[in-house]
């Protein structure tokens, strides 16, 4: 295995010698890993319909909010319900059930993984562009300093394309 490409739904637990002794493989073959954390947000818009008014969303966004299903709203319960469990936390507000989440990769970053943006595009609320910065909102929500998220963006994402020597950062020549 080279890259993980979800990092949704994972739980690092760093006393834990089994994920300690992953995450060294992990660094070893110099992988990637993959944020995706809109994922998770776009599960769970139909049970928060207030954050379509809270933020500056594409137009787009208005009318999917006008045409939420129940199943959709059933879906966004149960994987609420699920992160909740996961994490341990009773609230149900958007940075509480995120920012564990934030953490984890921020860990991941500071154990040498090659963390790198991306969204998941081609599921519901997610679309090109746009919610990549709304991933790069996220992590910083959670407390992740912008800088390590630009380079998630840039050399990071260079790095697992092996394009890094000529992609992904600014250098003098």
């Amino acid at each position: 295995m080279q890259n993980l490409v979800h990092y949704t739904g994972v739980d690092i637990n760093p006393d834990d010698s089994s994920h300690i002794h992953l995450l060294a493989q992990l660094k070893t073959r110099e992988s990637s890993w993959v944020t995706t954390l809109m994922i998770d947000k776009s599960f769970l818009y139909p049970l928060y319909q207030h954050w379509f008014d809270q933020e500056k969303l594409l137009p787009v966004y208005q009318k999917m909010k006008a045409d939420i299903s129940e199943k959709q709203i059933e879906r966004a319960k149960m994987y609420r319900s699920k992160m909740q469990e996961q994490y341990g936390v009773e609230e149900d507000d958007f940075n509480t059930i995120m920012n564990p989440q934030v953490s984890d990769i921020q860990f991941l970053l500071d154990q040498g993984i090659n963390m790198v943006l991306g969204t998941d595009v081609g599921n519901d609320f997610i679309f090109p562009g746009y919610s990549l910065h709304e991933e790069m909102q996220i992590l910083e929500k959670g407390g992740m300093p912008r800088l390590d998220i630009i380079k998630m963006g840039t050399l990071n994402a260079a790095r697992m394309v092996h394009a890094s020597d000529s992609l992904g950062s600014i250098e003098v020549s």
